[in-house]
């Protein structure tokens, strides 16, 4: 986060001498409050000193850095492209609008961004980990890996590269690798929402459902709102007989995102323990249509199939293609 100066008034007029006071103040205020996450203050102040200097690339800036943490993405992006329009040389505002293109799916456009910011940036383990990120983003897992260990090689201790290289590594299956870093990043941070959760699958895998659903409480007392935590402990709750403690966290999903495909799967998996299995299989059939790769789903397929006295060779065969370790 750059500093501004309150600059001299020179060859300015009062009013935009004063407007520039004002709005650097502000500034700095939004500066003191962003610093202690107090956000709400921070965006204040921010859109203070950008009414006062609609010119200040740093405020824009700071201020999308606020609403892409409040996930009002759209209005992050429109900060971000209007810090690099009043400021080509603004290097922070063109990661961070990177950044931005790649969670909103425009990989190819972050990645050319990334390419070009590369030699201002290639001693920065946050440039290599946004690189990683967005590698990943595209299923380029090796490219993925690389830029990642990068960015741990320059900050051995960077919490969140090491989760994302677990992550990379629990997509394809070498779980004693992931067990290794994200235990490393865990030691280092034990309340890090995203290595609890990568670190819980793994146990789920292993059907280890009580280790992984001590994991998943402290994720989702830590961010209560993370409807991949929430999904994983209606699902090991769910599969260690504890229905109505699935259930109960299934609503709250529900109210969340009830179209997300794990949420979904997870409404598939209650009416299944209720009896219900044809209303069961076609919450699945539907959810295979458009998002095969969710977790286990041929897995339930399976057991769906079976129920209704069906074969369930063909999804028990993807299932095995897929690795899924709980056939």
């Amino acid at each position: 986060m750059r500093i501004v100066l309150i600059v001299f008034c020179i060859l300015l007029t009062n009013v935009s001498c004063k407007n520039r006071k004002e709005s650097a103040e502000f500034f700095t205020r939004g500066n003191f409050h962003f610093k202690k996450k107090e956000f709400d203050k921070a965006e204040h102040f921010f859109s203070e000193a950008i009414k006062k200097d609609p010119e200040l690339a740093d405020a824009y800036n700071n201020r999308g850095l606020i609403y892409l943490q409040w996930g009002r993405l759209e209005e992050a992006g429109d900060d971000f492209k209007k810090a690099v329009e009043l400021d080509r040389t603004f290097t922070d505002a063109h990661f961070n609008l990177a950044k931005w293109y790649s969670e909103t799916g425009n990989t190819e456009k972050a990645q050319s961004l990334l390419d070009g910011l590369q030699s201002k940036l290639d001693t920065s383990s946050s440039y290599w980990n946004a690189v990683g990120q967005n590698y990943i983003l595209q299923n380029k897992f090796q490219e993925g890996e690389e830029r990642l260990k990068k960015a741990i090689e320059l900050s051995p201790q960077y919490v969140e590269a090491l989760t994302n290289l677990g992550y990379v590594y629990l997509v394809q299956y070498r779980d004693k690798e992931a067990e290794v870093v994200l235990d490393k990043a865990l030691a280092m941070q034990p309340d890090f929402v995203y290595a609890l959760n990568n670190r819980a699958v793994l146990y789920g895998r292993k059907r280890e459902f009580e280790k992984g659903l001590e994991l998943l409480h402290k994720a989702e007392k830590k961010d209560p709102q993370a409807l991949f935590v929430l999904n994983n402990l209606v699902l090991f709750n769910i599969e260690s007989g504890k229905a109505i403690e699935g259930e109960n966290i299934q609503r709250r999903a529900e109210v969340l995102d009830e179209e997300d495909p794990y949420v979904k799967r997870n409404a598939g998996l209650i009416l299944f323990q209720k009896g219900l299995y044809a209303e069961a299989m076609k919450v699945w059939e539907e959810i295979e249509r458009t998002h095969p790769e969710v977790d286990y789903l041929y897995y339930f397929l399976s057991k769906g199939a079976v129920k209704l006295g069906q074969s369930a060779d063909k999804y028990i065969k993807m299932a095995q293609s897929l690795k899924d370790p709980w056939i």
